[in-house]
């Protein structure tokens, strides 16, 4: 359980940061000011980069999972609903402008998210320096000098 608590946590925290400001947010505001790309092409682009992690981390598939995968249901919904309000978005700007609530919501979560993460597990990880790798090497060397042969 624990493991799993701790995968969802990390995942919670880096596809919310993909999805909002790290990634899709940028790469939405360049798309849609760039002429080059229509409307459609826009609405495209969002759906390409985002609904398949807002699946992952809220979708479920009951009755082998009858709650979301990553306890993220709301977020799920609100991707479906822009989906399916997509239609409905007739300019560049009134995306946007959709999108933007998106941005705000996907952004503070992955903000809580990151708080809440077991950051101070990273201590239990040294970096790793030219000395840990020889150091390494030595350890190797010796342990496979002890190792008794295989019979033939």
């Amino acid at each position: 359980m624990g493991n799993q608590i701790f995968g969802n946590l990390f995942f919670q925290v880096g596809d919310t940061q993909a999805m909002g400001w790290w990634t899709v947010e940028p790469t939405m505001k360049q798309v849609l000011a760039d002429k080059e790309f229509y409307l459609e092409h826009c609405k495209k682009v969002w759906r390409y980069s985002t609904v398949h992690m807002a699946k992952l981390m809220g979708d479920s598939d009951p009755p082998r999972t009858p709650a979301p995968w990553m306890n993220l249901g709301t977020l799920n919904r609100f991707c479906t609903d822009i989906v399916e309000s997509l239609d409905s978005v007739k300019t560049k700007e009134e995306l946007a402008d959709l999108l933007w609530s998106w941005f705000n919501y996907v952004n503070r979560l992955n903000g809580w998210l990151a708080l809440n993460f077991p950051w101070h597990l990273g201590k239990m990880f040294p970096p790793v320096t030219s000395e840990s790798i020889a150091e390494l090497g030595k350890v190797t060397k010796a342990g496979s000098a002890r190792k008794p042969k295989r019979p033939a």
